[in-house]
Parts: C-alpha cells; sequence; structure tokens
C-alpha cells in the first residue's frame, strides 16, 4: 500500500498524521505547538515547530517502514517566519492573533485606502494580515527585516526545511494582504504603498504543486524519494477534503469561531466594504476556486460561556458534561424560548454587518423565563445568525447543502436547531482531522496518485450523520427570524454604541 503524511501547524497543537489512500488515520501523533510570550507579544517558535515536526514524521512512518510517497503541510495564516540568506531561521513567528501592528495598519491606510485594499486582495482590513507584520519587524526589528531573504507562512516554511524549496500556495498568499486575486500574483499597487519589495515574498503557486524530494530522508525515516507538495490555509484544507469546493455546497466550521464558506469560479472583489456583512474572500486550495467567507466569532464559545455561568448558579448537574447539560436544557423549552432572543454578538458582529462595538443580547426577558429558556435561545440565536451567514454566502451563488465540522457537530441539539432554522441538511463527515487530511491528499495529488480534487473526495468523503430540517418547525423559525431576530441588531445598534464610548469615559476616569 501507499501512504501521504499530512502536517497540521495549528494555534494549540501541531499534527503530523499519516493516511492511507482511501483516507483512513493509519498513525498520528499530537504535540502542543510551542508559543513564545513575551509580555502582550506572542510569536510561534519555527526551530522547535521544525524538531517537533522531524520527530513525529519519524514516529508515524515506522508505522509503515518509512513507505510514504509524500509530504505535505497545512497551517494557521498570517503569521510569517523570516528566513536569512544562508537559508536560517531568523526571528520567531509573530502569532497570527498578535494585534501589536494596529500602528503598521493605520500607516498604510494613510497611504491606500480599505475599498481599494479589498478591490485587490477581498480582505477587509485588520492588522493580523502578513504585511502588517512585515511592517512592524520593518520598524521595530530592523536589522531581521534587512537579513530576511525571504518570509515564508508557517506551512510553507515547514515544505521549505523538508524540501530546501521555497514557495508558497494561492491560499496562504491571500491572507497576507499583497496577493491580487484576480492575477493571482503579488500586489504591485499594495507592495509599492507599504514600501516592501516583492522578492522579500515566496513565489505563489497553486496548492498541489510539486516541490521536490525531501531533502534529508534517512532522518525522517522515509523512502529517498518521498515527495514533498505545496499545502495550504488550515481552513481551506479542511474545506477541500470535504468537498466544499463543489457547486451547491456551503461549509459550516462549528468551533469556538463559526466559519461559513462557500466556493465560487471568480472573485467578489466588486463590493462595497463599508454598511455590509464581513465578508472575506481567497483562493482555495481547490485549483481554479475561490471561496467566500464570514464568521461569527464567539459561537462555540458563546454556549461554553451560558453552560459555565449556568453551572455556577446551580443550573446544571456539576458531575454532568456542561454541553450536555445545556442541550438536554435547551430541549425543555419550546420553539422561540417563550419569547426569549439572544443576540450572539458577544465579540462584535460579522452579519448582518461588521461592527466591532456591537453586544450581546437578550431581549425579551420576563419573570417566568427560566434556564431553559436561555440555554434555547443560545442555540436558536447561533442558528439565526447562521441563517444571516448563509443568506450572505446566497448571494453568489446557491446552497444546497451544508457540511458541518469541527467540535461543535458533537452538540445534536444544536444541529437540528440549526438545520431547522436555515430550512438545509446538514452533513457531518466522518473524518475528524479534515485540516491535516486536506494536507496530506494535496500531496497526494501532487505526487500523481489523483487525477483531481473530485477523485480524491469520491474516493475518501464518508458520511457519519445527516440532520435534516424540521419541516413542521421551518415556517416557525421563518416568520420569527423575519419579523423579530433581523430587526434586533438595528434596534440596539444605536445603543450599543452610546454604551461603549461611555464605558470608554469611564475607563479614562
Amino acid at each position: 500500500m501507499e501512504y501521504c503524511i499530512g502536517i497540521d501547524a495549528g494555534t494549540t497543537n501541531i499534527k503530523v498524521i499519516l493516511f492511507d489512500l482511501d483516507g483512513n488515520i493509519v498513525s498520528s501523533v499530537s504535540t502542543p505547538t510551542p508559543v513564545l510570550i513575551e509580555g502582550k507579544y506572542h510569536y510561534f517558535v519555527p526551530d522547535k515547530i521544525w524538531e517537533i515536526i522531524k520527530s513525529s514524521i519519524r514516529k508515524v512512518s515506522a508505522e509503515v517502514n518509512g513507505n510514504v510517497v509524500s509530504i505535505s503541510a497545512t497551517s494557521v495564516a498570517e503569521s510569517m517566519v523570516p528566513i536569512g540568506k544562508n537559508g536560517e531561521i531568523l526571528f520567531p513567528a509573530i502569532a497570527w492573533y498578535d494585534e501589536r501592528t494596529v500602528e503598521q495598519l493605520e500607516w498604510l491606510l494613510q497611504r491606500i485606502d480599505p475599498q481599494t485594499i479589498y478591490s485587490i486582495t477581498g480582505l477587509r482590513v485588520q492588522p493580523i494580515y502578513g504585511i502588517n507584520k512585515i511592517l512592524w519587524m520593518k520598524q521595530y526589528k530592523r536589522d531581521v527585516y534587512e537579513k530576511a531573504k525571504v518570509w515564508l507562512p508557517i506551512s510553507d516554511f515547514i515544505t521549505y526545511m523538508l524540501s530546501g524549496e521555497i514557495a508558497t500556495d494561492y491560499s496562504q498568499a491571500s491572507r497576507i494582504m499583497a496577493f491580487d486575486l484576480r492575477t493571482l500574483q503579488w500586489s504591485k499597487t499594495i507592495l509599492e504603498k507599504a514600501e516592501v519589495p516583492v522578492d522579500i515574498l515566496p513565489k505563489p503557486v497553486p496548492s498541489g504543486t510539486l516541490l521536490g524530494r525531501v531533502r534529508n530522508p534517512e532522518e525522517l525515516g522515509v523512502r529517498p524519494d518521498t515527495m514533498v507538495v505545496v499545502g495550504g490555509h488550515d481552513h481551506v484544507c479542511g474545506a477541500f477534503i470535504n468537498g466544499c469546493f463543489r457547486k451547491g455546497i456551503g461549509l459550516d466550521s462549528m468551533g469556538t469561531a463559526e466559519s461559513f464558506q462557500l466556493s465560487t469560479e471568480t472573485p467578489p472583489l466588486h463590493l462595497e466594504v463599508k454598511e455590509r456583512a464581513d465578508i472575506t474572500v481567497g483562493a482555495h486550495v481547490a485549483r481554479g476556486k475561490y471561496y467566500v467567507h464570514v464568521a461569527i466569532p464567539f459561537s462555540g464559545g458563546l454556549i461554553e460561556w451560558t453552560a459555565k455561568l449556568m453551572s455556577s448558579l446551580n443550573n446544571v448537574e456539576k458531575d454532568r458534561n456542561l454541553f450536555d447539560a445545556l442541550s438536554s436544557l435547551a430541549e425543555t423549552s419550546p420553539v422561540g424560548s417563550n419569547g426569549l432572543f439572544c443576540v450572539p454578538h458577544f465579540l462584535g458582529s460579522s452579519v448582518p454587518r461588521r461592527d466591532p462595538q456591537a453586544r450581546g443580547v437578550f431581549l425579551g426577558l420576563k419573570r417566568e423565563h427560566s434556564p431553559a429558556d436561555f440555554a434555547r435561545s443560545v442555540l436558536e440565536g447561533l442558528s439565526f445568525e447562521a441563517r444571516l451567514a448563509f443568506n450572505t454566502l446566497e448571494e453568489f451563488g446557491t446552497i444546497e447543502k451544508v457540511i458541518g465540522i469541527g467540535g461543535g457537530t458533537k452538540n445534536l441539539t444544536w444541529l437540528k436547531i440549526k438545520a431547522t432554522v436555515i430550512d438545509k441538511v446538514i452533513e457531518v463527515p466522518q473524518v475528524t482531522e479534515g485540516t491535516a487530511m486536506g494536507a496530506a491528499f494535496l500531496g497526494a495529488l501532487g505526487a500523481g496518485l489523483f487525477k483531481n480534487e473530485d477523485e480524491i473526495v469520491d474516493r475518501t468523503y464518508k458520511v457519519k450523520m445527516i440532520v435534516e430540517p424540521d419541516k413542521g418547525l421551518t415556517p416557525i423559525y421563518k416568520e420569527l427570524f423575519e419579523k423579530v431576530y433581523t430587526k434586533i441588531f438595528y434596534a440596539v445598534n444605536d445603543i450599543d454604541h452610546i454604551i461603549d464610548q461611555e464605558i470608554r469615559r469611564l475607563g479614562e476616569r
């Protein structure tokens, strides 16, 4: 048999997983991601990441006597490793979520406006994107900046260490905020305004591009002819392996935050960025495809917050799983939570429009409301918010089916409510390590083991569970959504901003 390895360098863990060509996990190693914290600054540590990966490859490949055809990698985006002229690591990679770069973004926005940036890159401006990190290093670590031959996203740093070849894929390049989605090349317009030379960025190529053979096979315990292939951004690799590059299929990744995706044939770069949903666009790892993305910043996190709050108030049994207890409570409350509505904007809103100052809301409270009503209102509120997200995505194409992945798919009560609210089938796949599997099979594709992405999904995709909408309840939820939920955001938005101003004023005293 032939096998492929997928490396997933995430925020929390680094996973190295060996798959057979039917998508079954043969062997895996998971290790905490090494993070360096200096005050409010957070870094990923590249040399330690590489040591972990080498050791992990040796362990998993030993299971099949080194019979590994290909290796590829996926990782978080926005974090970049500066590499020197002799291939040395010059500095740790600023963590993707580190927002020290607000100053650099503000400087860049004095030179180029947000609408122009979106029309080129498909991104709504944020400090976390890679170009701002390079600018921070240029300002505060000038010696590192001047020594850097190239800046590599973490997945591309890994494949560079494996093969000695420098490249990045389109999906990782999409998160630098300097990549032209129309030409699939670095944007001269943005780089000139940023005063960053194009030659310090890696050559962008399609995901699944063959880089070469591993350069130290004995050290890794693999065959000398094991091939190294370009991978991609973790969220997009997970979408690919679950078939979410095909027409009519939407992705719902249910974690602490919730991410929604739909693939498109062309990038919608004509949108006005003001007064609309927080849409971002990027190049897919599936060739010739793009994706449109919206998110709920605090989704599974809100369920956890609610469950912990109820536990502290002794409304759930201490010895039960908090999520199970909350779901059991929610099932005892009727549709509509007895008139209690939750708007889950606890970390600002992405839909119906982007507003960092938007606040979470529980509206309609009366004396007779119970903990069960609170529990159900949270699940319903997140489901209403999901409907807003899918309505936004369906401006770019019809969604016939939703693929649900992530830890939130273990919550069957939430899935049932959501399927009914959005009036769509939610299909949960068997795969539990989708990002690593996506990378592994991009490697297999680059190694010539498959003809195309469709052949991979046809062979490896397996369904674990299908959740159908309750057609008897769908009209009720539709009415609650249209007559009540969609109006709450606009009714309280001005008050949200007043609260924000007052809290800031009080904090300055």
